[in-house]
């Protein structure tokens, strides 16, 4: 499994896309990009949420939605989705968790990658951020 993340845009509405990705049961999903600082937290996250699911102490019934919970540190779908959902079709993160070319998924799907997503951030900030989303599960 690889993962994709960037910073993109569409002419398509947020809601649409989403439906879009569900409907073909891609695994991705759309994020705030103020909930993005780096590669290694959303990879943190989906760590988390994989590992929440082989322990079975998952909370949704959805990888994705698991994912936006563990990435908004909130153990609620609602605050996960206002915190950390994807709300400006202009500019948001595309994340993919697929086997195939997240690029081309991104693509073939009406989403235009701007930029990347920085690898890395400050290591006392990206520690900060990563036990904030594992306490809020305690």
């Amino acid at each position: 499994m690889s993962m994709y993340f960037a910073i993109a845009k569409s002419a398509l509405e947020i809601e649409e896309l989403l439906s879009r990705m569900r409907n073909k049961k891609i695994p991705a999903t759309l994020l705030n990009e103020n909930c993005a600082e780096c590669e290694k937290q959303l990879e943190a996250a989906y760590e988390l949420a994989i590992n929440a699911f082989e322990q079975k102490a998952n909370v949704s019934q959805d990888l994705q939605m698991e994912f936006l919970m563990w990435l908004s540190a909130s153990a609620h779908a609602h605050t996960a989705i206002e915190k950390c959902g994807a709300k400006n079709r202009q500019r948001f993160v595309f994340a993919y968790f697929g086997k195939e070319n997240g690029e081309k998924i991104a693509k073939e799907n009406a989403i235009n990658i701007i930029e990347k997503i920085p690898k890395r951030m400050d290591e006392s900030r990206l520690k900060k951020i990563i036990e904030e989303m594992a306490i809020s599960r305690i």
